[in-house]
């Protein structure tokens, strides 16, 4: 986990949920900074720390996964996860950053170009490991599918942005 660099971030990707991350790239597409995503009491999202990540980059610009309730999900985890990305969505607003809210297809068309239908999961951990070998992730997909997804998506801004 590397907080050290949010301040040369310019482009953030952001995986919501409490399985989640962060990632920022800065304008010539390296890594600088990245996160699990930051959670109280386990259950609920940190938004003063991810307003405070945010908040140490000079103008921002936001590519955040566009997310809906999945089938066969309770009512208390959908309103948990709404309440997780509608206060992301808030933070993001209130700073005034541009944002660009993405469909998974979107932008894993892009990022994830040869992918068979399906594996989305395990090839964004080895195509995030590829393009940032700083990563170290293991290519564990569900221990570190959030991480690699932000990272991409980070990415993925930044190509729609510049």
């Amino acid at each position: 986990m590397s907080h050290d660099g949010w301040e040369k971030a310019y482009f953030f990707g952001i995986d919501p949920g409490i399985k989640g991350a962060m990632a920022a790239v800065d304008r010539k597409g390296s890594l600088v900074g990245w996160a699990r995503m930051p959670l109280v009491e386990a259950k609920n999202i940190d938004f003063l720390r991810i307003d405070h990540y945010l908040g140490q980059s000079m103008d921002p610009c936001v590519c955040i996964e566009r997310v809906h309730a999945m089938p066969k999900q309770g009512v208390t985890s959908m309103f948990t996860f709404g309440k997780g990305y509608g206060g992301l969505l808030a933070i993001i607003e209130v700073r005034g950053f541009p944002v660009l809210n993405v469909l998974p297809r979107a932008w894993q068309k892009e990022m994830l170009p040869d992918c068979p239908k399906g594996e989305t999961k395990e090839e964004a951990v080895r195509h995030a490991v590829e393009l940032w070998p700083e990563l170290g992730l293991p290519l564990k997909k569900k221990v570190n599918q959030g991480i690699a997804d932000a990272a991409l998506l980070a990415e993925y801004g930044r190509r729609q942005w510049l």
